[in-house]
Parts: C-alpha cells; structure tokens; sequence
C-alpha cells in the first residue's frame, strides 16, 4: 500500500508509504483525490509521511513527455481538492518536502514541521519549474518570498518558514506527531458547518484557482516541455550527471 489511512477522533490521516522518500506516482494521487472527495464526517485531513521524509514529490520519470500531461493534471486535481475539501487540510512534515511534497506542504490549510525539515523546489536546477508553486505561491506569500522558493531551487529550513508565518509550528522530531495531534485535536470540536463556511469564504482571495492553475499548466506542456534544456534537465538527473544547458 503507498498510502495509509487511519480516522480517528475527528481526524482522517493520510499517510504516504512509499519509503524511504515517499516519491508520488498517479495512482496515489488518484487516490487521495478519491478520499477527500468522498463524504467524511472528518474535520480534519492530515497528511504524513512515512520513512526518512514527508515526501521528495512526483516521480521524475512521469514528467517526461510521454507522461507529463496526465500528471501534471492529476497534480492540479489534488491541490483543488485541497481547497474543496469541507474542513482543513494539514501537512505534518518530518524530515523534508521537496518538489511536489513541498507544494503539497505548503498549499495545506495548516503546517507543522519537524525543527530542522527542509522544504524547496529544486525543480528549476533541472530546467523545469514548479506548476502549482508558480501558480499559487505569489498569492500565499510576499513575492520575494515565492520568487525565493520557486528561482533559487535551495532548500529553507522549517524554523525559517515558522518565522516568515508560513509553518504554523516546528517541534523536535520525536514529540512531532503527538504535538501536532494535540494542536490539531481542539479543531475538531468546532462545527462542521462553520468550518465548512469560514473555509469557503476565505476561498474569496482565491478567485478563478483552477482557471489560474490551467493557465500555468499550458504554460509548462505547451512551452516548457517544448525546449530542449527541460528534456535535458530531467535526463541528466535520471542519468546521474550534470546537465548541459543550451539555453533553449
């Protein structure tokens, strides 16, 4: 099973159990999609991982052309699935979320972390870029912040995003899971209904998000995936070597 879950208390845990660094095919998006689509009396959906990290994102072999388009779309369709979701979606992050896994993180409703957990997009070091973390970020976060994330591929420490307001809490690794459940166990108490409604209209600072997320997937299918340094890029990490840019 690459995802686990477990509904408890009000909370339905979505666990990622691909170790050791939960890397997402389509079949898992599919399914979480699934989940969070379906009635759940669940006021809360948190999101985990197994083994040394929360997740290093997407397989690098589905952004290939022969396969970029399905997922690239599936993507999309779980981020809005966040957003549709009647109560709050919450990443619990140890370790690391990188790529994809980053911008599950930090499109969740809520985020705790592990004090030291890294979170980055390297995907621009492998001449590509991030569509959901493009699309969203600029209006989650200070452009300078977004701009930081998205162009310098580095990785920012958890402490650093809790400071910037972006990681609502950071404990140490081996109290992480019960903190975070005891920090989320006081939302469930509140009324679905209100839960539902306050996330609704907080949506208003979202206008037109699958039409802003499309746009800037046509971006990456229709231009990106069309020069020759984003095949390049993608395989040299594949092969294990350095790329050679031809800036085109």
């Amino acid at each position: 099973m690459t995802l686990l879950l477990e509904e408890k208390d009000g909370i339905l845990t979505l666990d990622f159990n691909s170790p050791p660094v939960n890397i997402l095919r389509a079949e898992t998006l599919r399914d979480m999609i699934g989940i969070l689509a379906r009635d759940s009396p669940a006021k809360v959906a948190v999101l985990k991982g197994s083994g040394k990290m929360f997740c290093a994102g997407l397989d690098v072999k589905d952004h290939l052309p022969d396969k970029v388009e399905e997922m690239i779309r599936l993507f999309s369709e779980l981020i809005v699935a966040f957003f549709e979701f009647p109560g709050l979606v919450v990443s619990v992050v140890h370790g690391g979320a990188l790529g994809g896994g980053c911008e599950i993180a930090l499109c969740s409703d809520l985020l705790l972390a592990e004090k030291g957990a890294d979170f980055g997009q390297p995907e621009i070091k492998l001449g590509v870029f991030p569509p959901a973390a493009c699309a969203l970020y600029p209006v989650l976060f200070p452009s300078k912040i977004s701009n930081h994330i998205i162009f310098s591929g580095e990785s920012v420490k958890a402490e650093e995003l809790e400071r910037l307001g972006i990681v609502n809490r950071t404990f140490e690794r081996d109290v992480l899971f019960d903190k975070a459940h005891q920090f989320l166990l006081p939302l469930t108490k509140l009324s679905s209904a209100a839960v539902r409604l306050a996330k609704k209209a907080s949506l208003v600072n979202f206008p037109q998000l699958k039409e802003r997320l499309e746009t800037v997937n046509r971006i990456y299918l229709d231009e990106l995936m069309k020069t020759e340094d984003a095949i390049e890029g993608l395989t040299a990490f594949l092969e294990k070597r350095k790329p050679t840019w031809k800036n085109r």
